[in-house]
This record gives structure tokens, sequence and C-alpha cells, in this order.
């Protein structure tokens, strides 16, 4: 779904190759795995909140079958995408932050797959999350949610009186805009003024979904703030964070749409004071912080731009001028899907891993202001792709970098052009031409002192190795 998320904006080339990065990652994850065999809904006329409560018991129990026969019993019955988003939300997060954020983050996922499909799919799709559900360890398991504060406790305690506040503030909602503001205090040292400032949010009259995406912000600005001092397993924890952030606010705006109950909403927003929470636990990494490029390379135009970024990803140790490039695309007005394409096919030509190419696709509406540019803050766009795609282009840029300073991307070429090298009689004239319909994928040789690295059949120019319009 990753690369699903990205491909409406990658060149047309670089497109064929993410398929077969999917087609390939799908490949290896089912191989020499058992096959599936579903269970069957429950034959008796239940209602749905019956079925809601039976299914977060289940998840609760960690018993799989329960779980899934109940969610197969609700998809047959005629359950809502709201109902279900709502249900399943409720249950993953009556553990806090589960499975290091994976088990939400996959959770939406597989909503954005039967999206992406067709909600027909449905009954194939949903319940395969559910064994990550009942399988997750909740961070109020671990000694670092515990000690030296007890941030779990402190949760319960703010969440307690949430559906009070929901209701009071509810004549209020659509009027509040400060989710910058908010964004900047989840930032802060001090776990109680963080879920303090939430509340006061919530008070103020933020709907649930205004709240995950101040969160969203934050994780996404604790990222933008990663310097190359931290140890490089330290990006997994804020990729982790973020993606968390990024999925609740996709669920929560999912479940508490078109007048959700009170208590519902309740229920769903604690995805995000979780992922508050998990934003604060990350604030080492931003000790000190990365400053954010002031992006002053507004007057070359945006295909020397795009050609100067990626050749400052292959080369080491050119974290801040891969950030001053994108940050110059951004602030000189380009458009924003011209560098998300690009920094597509810098992963894609990599053969990154999934954690790169995750980070590439958060939702594009998850963020107004956010960039401090000299003397101001950075007004939010009227088009959806806002300036949440700045952070996003800088966070992407900066994992490149940082990799390119690690030897990561350049020991990264290896896996595609020695599985091609493996299988290369398989590679046959005619799997070229039917292979997604699409030009045939060769391994080819870079600039000196490069692996090989995938490109797509000879002849096939990229836009942005040729000069291009200037606006």
């Amino acid at each position: 779904m990753a690369l699903a998320d990205i491909l409406p904006v990658l060149d047309a080339d670089d497109r064929y190759l993410a398929l077969f990065h999917g087609i390939a990652a799908v490949a290896d994850d089912c191989e020499g795995q058992p096959p599936r065999i579903d269970t069957e809904p429950l034959g008796a006329d239940v209602s749905f909140d019956t079925l809601a409560r039976w299914f977060r018991h289940w998840v609760r129990v960690r018993h799989r079958t329960g779980a899934e026969r109940t969610l197969r019993t609700a998809l047959v019955t005629g359950a809502t995408p709201q109902w279900l988003a709502a249900v399943t939300l409720t249950a993953v997060t009556d553990r806090y932050f589960a499975d290091g954020g994976h088990a939400l983050d996959f959770l939406d996922k597989a909503f954005a797959a039967i999206d992406l499909v067709g909600w027909q799919h449905a009954n194939a799709l949903l319940p395969s999350v559910v064994p990550v559900l009942t399988a997750a360890l909740g961070r109020e398991e671990m000694d670092s949610w515990r000690h030296p504060v007890d941030l779990v406790a402190l949760a319960e305690r703010a969440l307690r009186g949430v559906a009070e506040l929901l209701r009071a503030a509810r004549t209020l909602r659509g009027s509040w805009r400060e989710h910058a503001v908010l964004g900047r205090a989840v930032l802060g040292d001090d776990p109680e003024a963080v879920l303090q400032a939430l509340l006061d949010a919530l008070q103020e009259g933020a709907s649930p979904a205004d709240v995950a995406r101040s969160v969203a912000l934050a994780a996404a600005l604790r990222i933008a703030h990663f310097g190359t001092s931290n140890d490089h397993s330290d990006w997994d924890s804020a990729h982790h964070t973020f993606s968390y952030a990024n999925a609740a606010f996709g669920l929560i705006m999912r479940a508490t749409g078109d007048g959700a109950d009170v208590e519902i909403e309740a229920l769903c927003v604690r995805a995000a004071f979780h992922g508050a929470l998990a934003v604060y636990l990350d604030r080492y990494l931003n000790v000190p912080p990365a400053r954010l490029p002031l992006g002053d390379l507004r007057a070359h135009t945006p295909a020397e731009l795009r050609r100067r970024f990626l050749d400052a990803c292959d080369r080491q140790h050119q974290v801040a001028e891969a950030a001053r490039i994108a940050a110059s695309h951004l602030f000189a007005g380009h458009q924003s899907a011209d560098f998300i394409a690009v920094l597509g096919h810098a992963l894609l030509r990599e053969d990154a891993g999934f954690h790169m190419v995750q980070n590439s696709s958060p939702r594009r509406d998850i963020s107004p202001p956010i960039l401090q540019r000299p003397g101001r803050v950075t007004r939010r766009p009227k088009s959806r792709v806002g300036s949440c795609e700045a952070v996003r282009c800088m966070r992407t840029q900066a994992r490149l970098s940082f990799d390119a300073c690690n030897g990561g991307l350049l020991a990264g070429r290896q896996q595609l052009p020695s599985l091609y090298r493996e299988h290369r009689s398989s590679f046959s004239l005619n799997m070229k031409m039917s292979f997604l319909s699409g030009p045939a994928i060769f391994p080819a040789t870079c600039a000196a002192r490069r692996s090989p690295r995938w490109i797509l059949s000879p002849g096939c120019a990229r836009a942005w190795d040729t000069p291009g319009p200037t606006s």
C-alpha cells in the first residue's frame, strides 16, 4: 500500500518499477508460508452492539478465531465502513501503542487497501489483520511507559473526562484552527502538559480528527528535527511514531465522521493521546534538534533543483544540502507532486526497504502551517497538497542521505541486481513483454564507484534528466 499511495505521482516509467517492487515484496512475504484457512461467520442473528462488544473482548483476550469470526459476521451482516473503523480502532487502542505502533498502522493500511480494490473485497482483506491485533503487546506492559514517569496512569486520568468535554464543546466544532500551535505543544518535555494541551483543544472545539492531525504534525516535526548525530537505528523509533500518528489520523477520520456518537469519539481519540505520548518519548532524538532548512536556492529552476537533489543522494554527508534543496523547491512555489515523484524515483532506484518506502506515503492533509520561514509561518495552501509535503520531502531525503552516510544506499542496490542474475533465465522475452504490459527492467551500471542499479529499459529518459520548464 505504501507504493500504491505514491503511484499516481510517479513518473510514468517509475510506476512499472514500483509495481515490480510491490510484487517482489508480496512474493517474499508469502514464500514458504502455509495456506490461510478462512474462518466462517457466526450463524446467529446478532446485533451490531453485541458484535462490537464481542470483537473488543476477543482482541483483548488474544483469541484470534473469536475475533475473526465476529468481524466476518459484521461484514456479511452489512456493517458500514465507519462502524468497522470505529470498532477495530477501539479494539486496537485498548492496548497502548500496540506492537510498537504496527498494529494500528496495519489496520489503517487494510482499510486503504479496501478503498483501493473495492469494498466488495472487504471480507477477504479486513480479517487478515486480526492476527496482528490479537498478538500485539501493548506499551502498558513495557517499563519505558511506566518508569520513570507512569505515562499510562497519566493518560488514564486524562481520558477519564474526554466524553464530557466532547459533548460540551460539540457546538464549537468547525471553528478551531490551532493545529500548528497544538502540534508544537505536543513536542514539549512535560507529559502532563502535553496531555493537558490535548484536553484544552477538545474543550475549545477541536474534533478528535483535529487533535490527531496535530499529533501527526508533531511526529513529522520530530523527524524533520532528527539529527545525524543520532544512532542510525534510532530512525526506526521516530519512523514508527510518525507512521502510528499518521494512521491514527486516518482511522479517526473514518470512525468519527458523519456525526459519530460522543462515546465512540471518546474511545477513538485515545489513539491520538497514545501517539502524543510516543512523540514525547522520542524527544531525545531531537537533542540537539536539526535545523529546518531556509530554502535559499529558489533562483534555480525546478529541473535543476531535482537534479541537484538526486546528486546529493548519491554522495555521503549531504543531509543538510538535500534538505536545503527540498525546501527551496517547495518554498519557491513549485509543484510539490513533481518533487515527490523525484523522491519516489530516488527510493525505487535504490531498492529501498519497507520503512523508507512507507515514509514517502503519509496523508497529504495532516497539517496546516508547519514550517517556519524566516520571520513568518508558512500559510496553509488551498489544495490538499500542503506544507506537510515539505516535512515529508525533507524527512524522506534525510533518510536517504542519512543512509548514504552509513553506506546504506550504496549497499542497497545489490538486492535486485543479484535477484536478476540468479533468475536470469526466467526473464524471458515473453515475460518482459507481458510484465504488467510495461517495459522490461534491466540492471544498469551507474557512475564510478557505484553499485549496479535498476532502471527501466534503455531509452526511457527521465523528465528531470533533461531541461524542463521553469515553472
